[in-house]
């Protein structure tokens, strides 16, 4: 897996929980991409996070966990948005509300990326080419268990 050194003492915030990844708090990296995994790690070579590149004028990335045995596959997104799934899924019995955020970015876990339901329909919007590129597993969930019609913006 690709690594990215944080400069020495940027690594509280990240500790704490900050899930944006900035340029400047990174120190040297593996030649990074956008859709790459890779984990951060400190001027001391402990691990801090797993990430993903989303390059946007926010910044370099996104934490997806703080788990260093935590594998990024498809099984890690689907059980994401399932959580997500179940938090929100009161609002398709609620009269009168047929709108409303299916998925909320980094509030749910993966930043860059939100999914907003409108009367069955589905948005989803992606917000750089690094998130675009790890489409697929929320895709199949969708597919499989909410499609009536699907428009991506990226």
């Amino acid at each position: 897996m690709k690594i990215a050194t944080l400069n020495k003492g940027k690594e509280t915030k990240y500790f704490n929980g900050y899930p944006l990844i900035e340029e400047e708090d990174i120190y040297s990296q593996d030649h990074l991409k956008e859709g790459d995994i890779f984990q951060i790690v400190t001027d001391k070579s402990q691990y801090v996070a797993t990430a993903y590149v989303g390059r946007q004028h926010k910044g370099l990335g996104w934490v997806l966990t703080y788990d260093k045995a935590q594998q990024i596959n498809t099984a890690f997104f689907v059980k994401l948005f399932n959580t997500a799934l179940a938090e929100r899924d009161y609002y398709f019995n609620i009269d009168g509300t047929n709108a409303f955020r299916l998925f909320n970015a980094e509030g749910d876990g993966v930043g860059g990326l939100t999914i907003d339901n409108y009367d069955g329909h589905l948005l989803i919007q992606w917000y750089s080419k690094g998130i675009y590129n790890l489409n697929m597993p929320f895709l199949k969930r969708l597919e499989k268990y909410l499609i009536i019609n699907l428009f991506t913006k990226k």
